[in-house]
């Protein structure tokens, strides 16, 4: 066998050798399932009815996450955000089970806007908010408007607790404006209005 024969042989193996090892190392790193299940419920007319779902096109909240833009949302840690969060376009927001979110601002759903709180299977995933305040006499409810009335507000599942900054509800309107269109379907909602505000409902 002459040496270029032999040399363009090594350099085949070579190659494929590079390519094998190349292909290895895609294979290795190929992301896995990242799915979320959660459960809808619905009325049938005499008791709730949950139905499962799936999805893998979400957003993961973290402390920086405040401008929850239409889209789904995912809690599946304990976070704490110290900003308002607000609510812009419909917004789902599922809580994994064991994971919580402390909104220690609040989350703001001014009126014309839609947050959908989903749980997973046990519905352990929880939610702490208390309302915002800020100048000229504004001030918020838990879940619910900001110096606004509040939009519509429908919590499927998840251990919830909120409370109302001054004189606004825990789930609903803000100071004196109207609580907007809250359904809860199931959870442990605990939902405590500041004074004479509801604790669901108006400010």
């Amino acid at each position: 066998m002459t040496s270029k024969l032999k040399r363009l042989l090594t350099l085949i193996l070579t190659l494929a050798m590079t390519l094998s090892l190349a292909s290895t190392v895609v294979w290795a790193i190929e992301p896995t399932d990242t799915s979320v299940t959660y459960f809808i419920a619905s009325w049938n007319g005499s008791q709730v009815d949950y139905t499962s779902a799936s999805t893998t096109d979400y957003t993961t909240v973290t402390d920086q996450t405040t401008g929850w833009k239409n889209g789904t949302y995912v809690v599946n840690s304990s976070v704490v955000v110290d900003s308002r969060i607000a609510v812009s376009g419909t917004v789902n927001l599922i809580l994994c089970d064991a994971a919580s979110l402390n909104a220690k601002k609040g989350i703001q759903v001014n009126s014309g806007n839609t947050l959908n709180i989903y749980g997973q299977e046990n519905g352990t995933g929880a939610l702490t908010a208390k309302g915002d305040s800020g100048s000229n006499y504004s001030y918020g409810a838990g879940i619910g408007g900001f110096n606004a009335a509040a939009g519509t507000i429908v919590i499927h599942n998840g251990v919830i607790n909120a409370t109302g900054n001054r004189y606004s509800a825990g789930i609903g309107g803000a100071d004196r404006k109207a609580g907007g269109n809250i359904t809860i379907f199931g959870g442990k909602v605990t939902a405590t209005g500041y004074s004479l505000a509801a604790g669901i409902g108006s400010g």
